[in-house]
């Protein structure tokens, strides 16, 4: 069970990206992970460690809620 609620959480850093046109590189930079990293939590095929939450936050410059919100996986 925990599992499947681990894959219901979907995280919105790849729409900020986007709508900040931040590259992805910069960001993968500012985070101090490589490009490949970030585009595994865009394409949602791994999730940042929690520890991490507030610093993505920082760097979006958005508040935390904003990239925990849940949406719907893509299709």
């Amino acid at each position: 069970m925990a599992k499947k609620q681990k894959k219901e959480q979907i995280f919105r850093i790849g729409v900020i990206l986007a709508e900040k046109e931040i590259k992805k590189g910069d960001f993968a930079k500012a985070m101090g992970v490589n490009e490949g990293t970030v585009s595994e939590w865009i394409n949602h095929k791994v999730y940042p460690h929690p520890s991490r939450y507030r610093k993505i936050a920082e760097v979006l410059n958005v508040n935390m809620q904003e990239i925990l919100i849940k949406t719907s996986p893509k299709s």
